[in-house]
């Protein structure tokens, strides 16, 4: 079965879409599209029905900003236990992912 936050259908032979972007961009235009499609997925998440799914898929997105940040080729892969937790941002005192950018951080 194909992992429905990085399904099968984003990869051709052996290059993965996401592989192919980051090789046209410079480090920090990959970091900087990495941080928009999460901001993406956090900011429609509350309107679908797959909340948890672009949840996931925005912490896809932030691991490979981070690696590539890093200079680092494999993402973190961050546990969260199945858990996610949520606080409420001290500028905006909007309700966001704890520890994830958003909005007023970008």
């Amino acid at each position: 079965m194909s992992d429905p936050v990085n399904p099968d259908h984003y990869r051709q032979g052996d290059i993965e879409c996401i592989d192919a972007i980051q090789a046209m961009l410079s480090p920090d235009q990959f970091v900087g599209l990495c941080r928009g499609l999460a901001m993406k997925y956090i900011w429609r998440a509350p309107h679908k029905g797959s909340h948890d799914q672009d949840i996931r898929k925005a912490i896809w997105y932030l691991e490979r900003a981070v690696a590539a940040e890093r200079g680092d080729d494999s993402p973190v892969m961050y546990q969260t236990g199945g858990q996610i937790r949520f606080a409420k941002c001290n500028v905006c005192k909007e309700l966001v992912i704890e520890g994830a950018p958003h909005a007023c951080m970008l």
